[in-house]
């Protein structure tokens, strides 16, 4: 059976800027404008021991699922395809 990703479970992180991140509904990391989120919101996970999906909410209110794996190879200036 295939998993499948439709809306932010329990744990997940979501956000609405790629600024400010939630889980269970909390504040817990905040990043500037000026710096890469991708690096900052994986150092998060790796300190908590905890890899769970990670969601950007629209302003319509949709959730869309980020792929981590991309998201960071971007930030370290990679394109997505570059990732194994």
């Amino acid at each position: 059976m295939e998993d499948t990703f439709d809306a932010p479970e329990e744990g997940d992180y979501t956000t609405e800027d790629h600024e400010r991140f939630h889980q269970f509904g909390k504040l817990v990391l905040v990043v500037s404008q000026d710096e890469a989120w991708p690096p900052k919101l994986k150092a998060q996970m790796d300190r908590e021991q905890f890899w769970p999906n990670v969601w950007w909410i629209s302003d319509h209110g949709n959730a869309h699922l980020i792929n981590m794996f991309n998201a960071l190879a971007q930030a370290d200036g990679r394109s997505g395809a570059d990732v194994e």
